[in-house]
């Protein structure tokens, strides 16, 4: 968001050959680190979300124990953030697979309306232009 349409375009890059190093088994220097780095805060401020627009305490809990921590994945705070800050239910008529599913669901909806309604305040303030 802060980098523009430049920003989109190094992450798209830096993600295919993330991928593709992995996927070809390359040794292409750097890549790793960078799409580390890349994928550090926007993570952190996405699971953080989950933990404002769901259960919060759980939600920070489990934020503070992975979103703190230097060397925890991207994949993994944004995964125990969001299975905590959303609990799942107990009873209803849909299948078991279908009831987290739709659960999370949910939980990234508010998350999604929490930072378009966030990021509406920053360029209302000018901050993001």
């Amino acid at each position: 968001i802060f980098l523009g349409p430049v920003g989109a375009v190094l992450y798209c890059t830096v993600r295919f050959y993330a991928e593709e190093n992995a996927r070809k088994s390359l040794e292409l220097p750097l890549v790793n680190e960078v799409i580390t780095l890349l994928d550090w805060l926007p993570s952190r401020i996405f699971a953080f979300g989950y933990a404002l627009s769901g259960q919060f305490s759980e939600g920070l809990a489990a934020w503070r124990r992975n979103g703190l921590t230097l060397n925890a994945s991207a994949r993994t705070v944004v995964a125990e953030t969001a299975l905590a800050a959303q609990p799942l239910p107990e009873v209803a008529s849909a299948p078991i697979c279908v009831q987290s599913t739709l659960a999370l669901l949910v939980l990234s909806k508010r998350n999604f309306t929490l930072i378009v309604a966030i990021l509406s305040l920053l360029t209302i303030f000018g901050l993001v232009s």
